[in-house]
C-alpha cells in the first residue's frame, strides 16, 4: 500500500533514509538515491521521501522528476509549505517550464502560507526575472512585513534574481 502519511519512519527505514540524508551531505546524490532505493516501497508517499528524493534530484539537477515529486507532495500534504516552493523551483527548471509557470503554481500558496516570506520572496525573484520590477518590489516588501528584514535583505543582495531591484532594497534602509 502506498499512502501518504508524516507519520515517524520506522527502524530499519529510518537508517536507510538517514543514510541517503548523509550521502546527500556529502555530495554524492547519487549514492543518496541508491540508498533510497532499499526503502520499501509502502513508503513512497511519505513526508520525508518525497522531500529527501526532491532534495536528490535537485541536487542531480532532474528537474523533471524533481517537479513530479514536488507535485506529488502538493497533493498530498497541500498544508505543507515546502512542495508548493519546490514545485514552482522546478518549473522553472524543468522541461517546458519557465518563470510564468513557476509564479503561476506559487501565487495561490500566498493565500494558504500568508505568513511564509519564502512564499513572497520567490514571487518577487520571478517577477523581478519577467522584467515586472514593480511587482517584483511589492513581493518583496511583503516578504519583509512577515520574515526577518535583515536576513532577507541580505539573501536578496546574494540573489542574482533580484538584481534589478538591488538599489531599490539598498535605498529602503
Amino acid at each position: 500500500m502506498n499512502k501518504a502519511t508524516s507519520q515517524p519512519i520506522p527502524i530499519p527505514v529510518r537508517h536507510w533514509v538517514d543514510s541517503a540524508v548523509g550521502w546527500l551531505m556529502l555530495g554524492s546524490p547519487s549514492a543518496a538515491l541508491s540508498e533510497l532505493q532499499r526503502v520499501p516501497s509502502e513508503f513512497e508517499g511519505h513526508l520525508e521521501m518525497l522531500n529527501v528524493k526532491w532534495d536528490i534530484y535537485s541536487e542531480l539537477k532532474d528537474w523533471d522528476k524533481a517537479f513530479d515529486i514536488a507535485v506529488r507532495s502538493v497533493m498530498s500534504f497541500s498544508g505543507v509549505v515546502s512542495g508548493w516552493i519546490h514545485r514552482s523551483y522546478a518549473a522553472r527548471r524543468r522541461s517546458g517550464g519557465g518563470l510564468r509557470e513557476a509564479r503561476d503554481l506559487l501565487i495561490p500558496a500566498v493565500g494558504l502560507f500568508p505568513r511564509e516570506s519564502m512564499i513572497t520572496y520567490n514571487l518577487a525573484c520571478y517577477a523581478a526575472q519577467l522584467g515586472a520590477t514593480e511587482e517584483s518590489w511589492g513581493w518583496f516588501v511583503r516578504a519583509l512585513a512577515v520574515g526577518s528584514e535583515p536576513e532577507l535583505k541580505e539573501l536578496a543582495l546574494a540573489d542574482d534574481d533580484l538584481r534589478p531591484i538591488w538599489a531599490k532594497i539598498l535605498s529602503a534602509d
